[in-house]
Order: C-alpha cells, then sequence, then structure tokens
C-alpha cells in the first residue's frame, strides 16, 4: 500500500482472535478525489432506478391493456359476434 493511503478493514480482512478491527478513514485528498466520481455514479444509479420503474409502470399498463376481454372485443367485434352465434348455435342444437 502506498504511503500516506488508509485502508479499512472489513468484515473479509482477517483480524487475530480477540482484536477489534480497526477502522481508519481515508485521507482528505483520497475523499475528495473520489466525490465527482461517487457523484456520478450515484447519479447514473439514480437514472437506473428512474428508466427501470419506468418501464415497469409501462409494461404494468401493456399487460392490463392485453389481457382485458373487452378491448378485445373493441378491437374484434366482428369475430366476437360470429363466435357467439356459433357458441349459440351448437348450445341450441343440444336441445
Amino acid at each position: 500500500m502506498a504511503a500516506g493511503c488508509a485502508r479499512i478493514i472489513t468484515g473479509r480482512d482477517h483480524v487475530p482472535k480477540g482484536q477489534q478491527p480497526v477502522r481508519v478513514k481515508a485521507g482528505a485528498n483520497e475523499a475528495t478525489a473520489r466525490s465527482p466520481e461517487l457523484a456520478r455514479v450515484e447519479a447514473d444509479i439514480e437514472r437506473t432506478r428512474e428508466r427501470v420503474a419506468t418501464s415497469v409502470m409501462a409494461l404494468r399498463q401493456e399487460v392490463a391493456r392485453q389481457t382485458d376481454w373487452r378491448e378485445w372485443v373493441r378491437r374484434r367485434p366482428g369475430a366476437f359476434l360470429a363466435g357467439a352465434f356459433v357458441v349459440g348455435f351448437i348450445l341450441g342444437q343440444r336441445h
């Protein structure tokens, strides 16, 4: 590790039994250098989260529209009228 760099001990690092891990904060220079990168990544995550939320909402609306039987009848009234006639004819022949 370079001189002046701080190291943060995580749960994955080896700490001898009976000793507590020492947490060291990064130096001011390192924190300042990472701030713009961290802000950019956080903004990118937020934009991605918004896009996913919008996509999920659009998908829900499309699924609701595609599975709505009333919408199917509105788009193809002739086919449903013919189908109803055929079903009625078949059921009428049974008696």
